[in-house]
């Protein structure tokens, strides 16, 4: 009996793990305990003689012998081992269980928010990238068009309807760069700068890009307005109509 209670000291309660199961027999076998205790009950109930107060008891006796009553009933409770207490170290785990699936419901619904967040924000981008192209297809489009319907043979009067052609398209661009830069001098800048340099000809075509255009020159190239030199990656050019 000593080894067996020095064996069950020794265990750690929070390495125990109690199931539904094991909870399920606990209760039972102390459904099983209550009902022993109240036979036993009843039989004493049954077993104890009824006696009633001879007329010679005084009040003073009777008082006493409730106090005395009291007083071992009081002993008799303070002795008794609880049974129903919680296990100490141990957790409920139908509310840990619930708990935790409550936290991961709650992060599920925050990732939800953020993915919808975000689809939202990438469906905006999405709509402006395909304005910006349709509106540089257009251009495109438009500058093709005007030199398929130029058809002098006149040097002067080619060179003069390129530089329109240009200028319309410089103006174009202009429009939609506003639209897409607001107030940005540098790209104004930078187009007129590749305007000039495609009216010369000759061998200045291309044009050294600088840092600050630089973002401007990629921009330009996705569009199909630009190219970049084969051998230098810092100077560009308009593109061929």
């Amino acid at each position: 009996m000593t080894s067996n209670s020095s064996t069950i000291e020794d265990v750690d309660m929070d390495d125990v793990e109690f199931t539904l199961k094991d909870t399920f027999e606990h209760l039972m076998e102390e459904r099983q305990e209550r009902i022993t205790q109240v036979k036993k009950l009843m039989e004493i109930i049954k077993n104890n003689e009824a006696k009633t107060i001879e007329s010679n008891v005084t009040p003073a006796e009777i008082r006493r012998k409730r106090l005395k009553f009291v007083q071992s009933m009081t002993k008799i409770v303070s002795q008794e081992q609880p049974k129903d207490l919680p296990l100490p170290s141990t957790s409920d785990m139908y509310i840990d269980a619930l708990t935790v699936l409550e936290k991961e419901v709650e992060k599920v619904e925050e990732l939800n928010q953020i993915a919808k967040q975000e689809n939202e924000e990438l469906k905006k981008k999405l709509t402006e990238l395909e304005k910006k192209k349709l509106a540089f297809e257009q251009i495109k489009e438009a500058s093709l068009n005007a030199v398929d319907s130029e058809t002098t043979s006149n040097y002067e009067a080619e060179m003069l309807t390129v530089k329109q052609i240009f200028q319309e398209t410089k103006s174009d661009l202009i429009a939609v760069v506003d639209t897409l830069f607001p107030d940005n001098e540098n790209f104004q800048d930078f187009l007129s700068i590749l305007t000039r340099a495609r009216t010369k000809g000759g061998d200045d075509l291309y044009i050294k890009v600088k840092p600050k255009y630089l973002e401007f020159a990629h921009f330009l190239d996705e569009a199909d307005i630009v190219q970049f030199h084969p051998n230098q990656k810092n100077m560009c050019k308009l593109r061929d109509l």
